[in-house]
């Protein structure tokens, strides 16, 4: 998993597999998700309004840069970053920021990966989804 520069992309790609695995390092595992900025992608029309809204509602949100520049995605969009401290219910939020009208994505991957390769110090651990649900 990267950083949501081409989220909506990887997205897509997710939801048309047979099976996820992804590989991450250690910083991706969290049990309560929150302490990095998550990513929504926006279109370009109407964004500075849409982060005052988002800013209303308690996300904290800024502009990705690029040096000077706003960052843009794979699909021609900027990424907001909202700084939210603990995202207790990642599903509610998706929903809810998904509401918002020019948002286009979020970098909230709910309930996708099937299996999870983490690489922990000098150590592997395979998170496999379906044992998982069944303990």
């Amino acid at each position: 998993k990267g950083g949501g520069g081409a989220l909506l992309y990887e997205k897509i790609i997710a939801s048309n597999s047979k099976k996820n695995i992804w590989i991450v390092d250690s910083t991706k595992l969290v049990k309560t998700l929150g302490k990095f900025p998550l990513p929504v992608e926006v279109v370009q029309f109407g964004s500075t309004h849409l982060c005052v809204k988002l800013e209303s509602k308690g996300y904290k949100p800024t502009f990705r840069l690029t040096g000077a520049t706003r960052f843009i995605t794979d699909n021609n969009n900027y990424l907001v970053d909202l700084r939210i401290e603990k995202i207790e219910d990642p599903v509610g939020l998706d929903t809810k920021l998904k509401k918002f009208a020019g948002v286009v994505e979020t970098g909230l991957f709910c309930n996708v990966a099937d299996i999870v390769i983490a690489g922990i110090g000098n150590k592997v651990e395979v998170i496999n989804k379906k044992k998982r649900e069944q303990t």
